[in-house]
């Protein structure tokens, strides 16, 4: 099956950082050649990477193209999270920040 074809929800951003579908994969494609970070910071040798990812497949109900992962010795762990807008992402980066910090977060490979 072809990406066009799929149930795989693309996304690119608007000048307000708002995600909109895509016109098609090569608008897609073009747009994600550049990277479109929320944040990264390094915390307690973690680094938390939350960024748009452009791919919003139906998570928890609803289309959820930002994602957090968390990394260590360029590996990602058990941890990551989506996120349906750029506010939410910020947001629930500043969280994972917080909870690294509080000692909250275990962090497995």
């Amino acid at each position: 099956m072809s990406l066009e074809k799929s149930n795989l929800l693309l996304f690119v951003l608007d000048a307000n950082k708002n995600p909109i579908r895509a016109d098609g994969l090569l608008a897609w494609s073009e747009f994600m050649k550049e990277p479109h970070r929320v944040a990264v910071d390094v915390v307690n040798g973690i680094r938390v990477s939350t960024a748009f990812i452009g791919v919003g497949g139906n998570y928890k109900g609803r289309p959820c193209p930002f994602e957090t992962l968390l990394i260590r010795d360029g590996e990602p762990l058990n941890h990551r999270q989506r996120y349906a807008t750029w506010e939410q992402a910020a947001k629930g980066h500043t969280e994972w920040l917080k909870a690294i910090r509080a000692g909250q977060v275990h962090v497995t490979q």
